[in-house]
């Protein structure tokens, strides 16, 4: 509006105002649009706009809706009531509603409803290989623990995968599937592991089905299991319904689980055959005492393999492995089966198969693993003790009852091998006691006593006693380089001081040591051996552990292992200095025939390491041989390594093999032995005059 004067001019601009909308509005868009669907009905709901998009009128009374379906097009250009719009969806599909107000012939913007899952149910054949993401549309994803980690479509593998770090508890429930009560129906579906290096990867999966599409619907469990295999496995579940109509199955991932995922594939639901339920009560009985028989026993089925009654079952067959053994033609539903196989091969444990027909049509076979079938390997002995009853070893054992896989035994007639060693010596074969005596003169050694349980053909494993010293004296020469701890079993160690720090065998440098860090009054005496009065030869290998710390060490003669007066001192090495091993020669008399022992007697105040590392004893007293002529004149002389004698002759001197080493003749005078290995010799002379003179050494 503009103000002018009587002449006509305006002194001002002019103001404008816009007006509310004049005249009839476009309508705004409907608001709260939401599809829910129950079976083949949608309903769809909404809030009619009440004004104009632009705000102006517009008769509420007189709007119309245009209603739309994804797939389906327009099903209603004007609807205009009842609310709410109920459409009836024959196939089922994933759909989504589309609503535009109308009014005055203008229309409002389109507004899209959520996804809604709708129309009858799946016939079959069902399959669903998962190429598309697409796939899961008609699928009902349920988290029941809330968390945000449920399953999911993989489009790299084209599959279902489900992954997360913590208590699962997820669902995947296919679309509804039409079938019939009293129909055999058989799922497929591969499934398998991201990762199966540990157990933290393994996945509890079960499979369910119900009327409903929730996991409290899912009550009927098909399938369980615990997938442990990184490869996609092919599983087979075959169910029947008691009453017809549409069903849900579902998948339940559950559990303790880790990070990697677990994947469903190539999913197919279809009628089957009528096969037979797997035989209830199978039971496999051996014949008694080692018959070569057995007895299975089952119970037939009267269900099919889905839980429903079996219209007829045509025949049952028994396998012992993949051998048929019987068949029942006609058999009695729900009927007790017995079959005595009498032919059993051999002894031993037997797999037997027992399979229900339809028809041609076999059901799941039943698998039981018999018990030992036949005579079996008996057990070995338990309880195997020697022990020295007044000198002579016994040796003791308890009887073995049943053989080592359970089996028949007779445990009447056993029989047991004894064996002694050293020597691998069988005393005995055919033994029927549990008591042994080994009543045999026994030179000085560990013995130990292997036994073995005999049942005809058929043998334990063997068990060795316990080890004790048994025999007589050792006879002279003795030599050791203390090789084993057996062998060192016949020496004898004296802790006299009490200190529970004494002598011990070193098998891995194969020696005696003394380490005791403290006053030493420790002794290591040997075996005892035969000795002539006369002179004798020892000679042993000794090293301290540090030359900065000398050993002492004194050699000692007696006719017991007891310290204190019985012992003669013959040799006394108060510093034993060196790192290296080296030899110490003892020349002694024995002063009278009978048993003795060398003492090594450990005497050092503050003793960092004492070690003997080889021990020989031999004797220089000459005397006849089986009636053999000998003289003093004839021996070994250790220090120049020489064969000395004063006759000539032939001369042939022999190892401890029994190998001719040297072979010649002689005048009187000294022969040079340096040559030969260290080890025990016999010297065979025959001198001019046809007298023969023989004595053995130790080189």
């Amino acid at each position: 509006m503009v103000a002018y004067n009587t002449f006509g001019d305006s002194q001002g601009s002019a103001t404008t105002v816009t007006s509310p909308w004049i005249g009839n509005d476009t309508p705004a868009a409907v608001t709260d649009l939401v599809a829910s669907a129950e079976d083949a009905t949608v309903s769809l709901s909404f809030t009619p706009p009440t004004v104009g998009k632009n705000g102006g009128y517009i008769d509420t009374e007189a709007l119309t809706y245009e209603i739309g379906r994804t797939p389906g097009g327009v099903l209603s250009e004007s609807f205009s009531g009842p609310f709410p719009y109920i459409d009836e969806v024959l196939e089922l599909g994933s759909y989504v509603y589309t609503v535009v107000a109308m009014f005055d012939g203008k229309a409002s913007v389109s507004v899209a409803s959520n996804k809604v899952v709708a129309g009858g149910a799946k016939e079959l054949p069902y399959s669903e290989s998962f190429d598309t993401e697409s796939s899961l549309d008609l699928f009902t994803i349920l988290s029941a623990n809330g968390d945000n980690s449920t399953w999911k479509y993989d489009s790299s593998k084209k599959m279902v995968q489900y992954w997360g770090g913590s208590d699962a508890d997820e669902w995947l429930i296919t679309p509804k599937l039409n079938l019939v009560a009293g129909k055999n129906y058989k799922l497929l579906f591969k499934t398998g592991l991201e990762n199966a290096a540990s157990e933290e990867s393994y996945k509890d999966l079960s499979v369910t089905i119900g009327r409903a599409a929730t996991a409290e619907a899912q009550s009927t469990r098909l399938f369980r299991d615990t997938i442990q295999s990184a490869l996609m496995e092919e599983k087979e579940v075959v169910f029947s319904v008691s009453e017809s109509g549409g069903y849900h199955i579902g998948f339940h991932c559950y559990g303790q689980t880790n990070w990697y995922a677990i994947f469903i594939d190539d999913l197919s639901v279809d009628e089957t055959v009528v096969v037979p339920a797997v035989v209830s009560d199978l039971t496999v009985a051996p014949g008694e005492q080692g018959a070569m028989s057995a007895t299975v026993a089952w119970t037939n089925p009267s269900l099919s393999a889905a839980g429903t009654q079996l219209p007829m079952l045509t025949k049952m067959e028994l396998y012992r492995g993949e051998t048929l053994i019987y068949t029942q033609e006609d058999p009695i539903k729900g009927g007790s089966e017995q079959v005595i196989d009498e032919d059993v091969p051999a002894p031993g444990k037997y797999e037997y198969r027992v399979i229900g027909y339809v028809e041609e049509n076999a059901g799941e076979a039943a698998v039981v693993e018999s018990a030992w079938i036949g005579a079996d390997t008996p057990k070995s002995v338990t309880d195997v003790e020697l022990t020295d009853v007044e000198g002579k070893p016994q040796v003791t054992f308890r009887a073995p009852a049943e053989g080592v896989n359970g089996g028949y035994i007779d445990v009447e007639n056993l029989r047991y091998r004894i064996v002694r060693d050293p020597g691998s010596e069988m005393l005995t074969g055919s033994l029927t006691d549990t008591v042994y005596v080994d009543s045999d003169d026994l030179s000085l050694a560990l013995y130990r006593y292997t036994v073995t349980t005999l049942s005809g053909d058929m043998e334990s494993e063997s068990v060795t006693s316990n080890a004790l010293v048994f025999g007589s004296a050792l006879g002279l020469p003795y030599e050791t380089s203390m090789d084993s701890a057996d062998e060192m079993a016949l020496w004898t160690i004296v802790d006299a001081n009490n200190d529970t720090k004494s002598w011990v065998y070193d098998a891995t440098e194969k020696e005696m040591k003394y380490t005791a860090y403290s006053a030493a009054d420790d002794w290591l005496f040997t075996p005892p051996f035969e000795a002539k009065k006369g002179s004798h030869t020892l000679e042993f290998r000794a090293r301290a552990e540090k030359y900065r710390y000398p050993e002492s060490i004194e050699v000692t003669l007696g006719s017991d292992v007891l310290p204190g007066e019985s012992q003669t001192v013959i040799a006394s090495y108060p510093e034993i200095n060196s790192t290296l091993s080296e030899l110490y020669t003892v020349d002694f008399s024995v002063p009278s025939d009978g048993i003795w022992y060398i003492g090594l007697h450990a005497t050092t105040r503050d003793p960092w390491g004492l070690y003997i590392s080889s021990c020989s004893i031999i004797s220089n007293v000459i005397s006849g041989i089986d009636g053999l002529e000998c003289m003093n004149e004839v021996y070994f002389d250790r220090n120049n390594h020489s064969l000395v004698f004063d006759k000539g002759g032939d001369i042939q001197i022999i190892n401890a093999a029994g190998v001719t080493v040297v072979s010649c003749e002689s005048e009187s005078g000294r022969m040079d032995l340096s040559q030969l290995p260290a080890g025990l010799y016999i010297a065979h002379v025959v001198t001019e005059e046809g007298k023969t003179i023989q004595i053995k050494f130790i080189k």
